[in-house]
């Protein structure tokens, strides 16, 4: 596989990875994709990764998922594949990074539900509790200080006009890092607070005058520590008035490891989907009723469509041509989401905005909801226009060369200097009256047929091209299995790496035997014409002589 493809495969597996929610299925089914990439390659998950060379882990800068080893006796990947593979398990590592902080979101999600649940019930009576207490009398001072203190949230008292603090508990003083309340009323809840936009004294006292105004507020906000630190608690305000004071309660508790999951989160999520949207590919997602959900810049750049214009729209209406319109729509689009079984690569054309006709190459991939039901497709798109013309030329002139060679009698041969392996095609057996069945396809099978007193001398002219990288010109005999003598004509040119290195020798053959047949009996007459005792003269019909032999010319 060309590193071309298999960087579209890997950047469509990674698409596609991104859209699974367990990670073992991640992991296993990357572990599959990457074995179908590369032939006589196998490679197997390690749970442990130590330091051997050899493996290549699946890790981030904060976790480690394992890593894949190539398995038994699997051949060594090149350099560019392995360089893609490590890119291909950072990004599962990221994904896999991604799909753990969801995961530990989620059960501290849950959990933290269930506490907020009791607590908002507990927070509720308390608040009952309280005002109850406070407005009857019905309680002594000391009962709702106790109360108070032993709340386990952290609760603060603001006047509702000006924000400043009133009181607070002893969980609050824990939480902010204060000894005592005198030292946490030195200070503004902006200045116990972030102290920037959204999260500044201004904002507090608009919440606070929302409560005031509208009822019980719920928001996250940014606090700060006595240290400096700042952490996220999750603010409800509940605006009271007792004996005419107008009060805002304000419950606070920790949210911190949390809301830096969901923030992480969010950020991994970004980083991949700009990895879609930098890509120097088209990427296009449809639903199943084939409209456009999503697609990247180079898409629009490439079509001339703004993402107003596409998102919403019908694929097939939109950028297919007319003719191929209903069978890509119904015999592939339609059928892949009914059986799940599609094409993972397929090549059509696609209009432009102008018109303008493009050819693509895609990578195709079913995206899936949390049942595992398709919802529509996600493909990777290549434009191959340049190369597809010039495919359809390079055919035209593949076939226009396979006749001339054919006419002619050529055959052509590949020589590969660093193998020894001699290549020929069907025509060199005919050349050469020998059966593709016996043949070696080694140098030496073509020296056993050259003629005995030509092959030094042929085998020197081969060496000096080879070594001057100069163009074989020669012509030698060659002696069929049955005896008979026929004469070659050979050219041949020498190709180097990038090192400038002779790699390979490739030319043609062609039968001259006719040729030099004509030559020798012409030059058998000349010589019989030249050693005549007799005087003979040639002359055209105008009487102008134009050759005598040596008897003539001695007269």
């Amino acid at each position: 596989m060309s590193p071309n493809h298999l960087e579209h495969d890997l950047v469509l597996l990674i698409s596609t990875l991104s859209h699974l929610k367990n990670r073992d299925q991640i992991k296993s089914t990357f572990l599959d994709a990457i074995n179908s990439f590369w032939d006589g390659v196998t490679f197997e998950f390690v749970p442990e990764v130590n330091h051997s060379e050899t493996i290549i882990p699946l890790a981030t800068a904060h976790h480690t998922f394992g890593g894949i080893q190539p398995s038994g006796t699997s051949e060594t990947l090149s350099e560019p594949d392995m360089a893609l593979l490590r890119n291909g398990c950072r990004m599962v590592a990221l994904i896999l990074e991604n799909r753990l902080q969801a995961e530990m979101l989620a059960g501290e999600k849950s959990h933290l539900e269930a506490q907020v649940d009791q607590q908002a019930q507990y927070l509720q009576e308390v608040a009952t509790q309280l005002e109850h207490e406070i407005e009857g009398r019905k309680v002594s001072e000391q009962r709702y200080r106790d109360i108070f203190e032993n709340a386990t949230v952290a609760i603060f008292i603001h006047d509702a006009q000006n924000g400043t603090i009133l009181d607070a508990n002893q969980k609050t003083l824990e939480l902010f890092g204060y000894d005592s309340l005198e030292a946490l009323q030195a200070h503004t809840v902006g200045e116990l607070s972030a102290g920037y936009p959204p999260y500044s004294q201004a904002e507090a006292l608009h919440h606070i005058e929302q409560a005031k105004l509208k009822g019980v507020q719920r928001f996250e906000w940014l606090a700060k520590h006595r240290d400096g630190t700042l952490f996220w608690v999750e603010v409800e305000l509940k605006f009271i008035v007792i004996d005419g004071n107008e009060w805002v309660m304000a419950f606070s508790r920790e949210i911190d490891s949390q809301k830096k999951a969901e923030l992480a989160l969010q950020q991994s999520q970004r980083r991949l989907q700009s990895i879609l949207d930098t890509v120097h590919m088209i990427v296009v997602t449809l639903d199943r009723t084939g409209n456009i959900t999503y697609t990247n810049d180079y898409f629009l750049n490439l079509t001339g469509w703004s993402r107003e214009e596409v998102i919403g729209q019908n694929w097939f209406d939109l950028v297919i041509p007319s003719e191929i319109r209903t069978g890509l729509e119904t015999n592939v689009f339609q059928k892949m989401l009914e059986s799940g079984d599609f094409p993972r690569h397929y090549t059509n054309e696609i209009l432009t905005k102008s018109g303008e006709r493009r050819m693509i190459y895609w990578n195709n991939t079913a995206v899936y909801d949390e049942s595992l039901r398709i919802t529509g497709v996600t493909s990777l798109g290549q434009d191959i226009t340049l190369q597809h013309t010039a495919t359809q030329q390079l055919k035209g002139l593949t076939t226009r060369l396979s006749l001339a060679v054919e006419s002619a009698n050529i055959g052509i041969w590949d020589f590969n200097l660093l193998t020894n392996e001699l290549i020929w095609d069907d025509r060199m057996f005919q050349l050469y009256g020998i059966e593709p069945t016996t043949y070696s396809k080694t140098h030496e099978a073509w020296q056993n047929s050259v003629h005995p007193q030509d092959l030094d001398r042929v085998e020197q002219e081969v060496q000096d091209a080879i070594d001057t990288t100069r163009r074989l010109d020669t012509e030698f005999r060659i002696v069929h299995p049955n005896g008979d003598i026929r004469y070659i004509r050979a050219y041949a040119q020498v190709l180097q790496n990038d090192a400038g290195e002779p790699v390979r020798l490739v030319g043609i053959n062609y039968d001259i035997t006719a040729r030099k047949q004509t030559e020798e009996a012409l030059w058998i007459r000349n010589f019989a014409i030249e050693s005549a005792i007799t005087p003979i003269g040639l002359a055209h019909l105008d009487g102008t002589i134009f050759y005598v032999n040596d008897a003539f010319r001695r007269l």
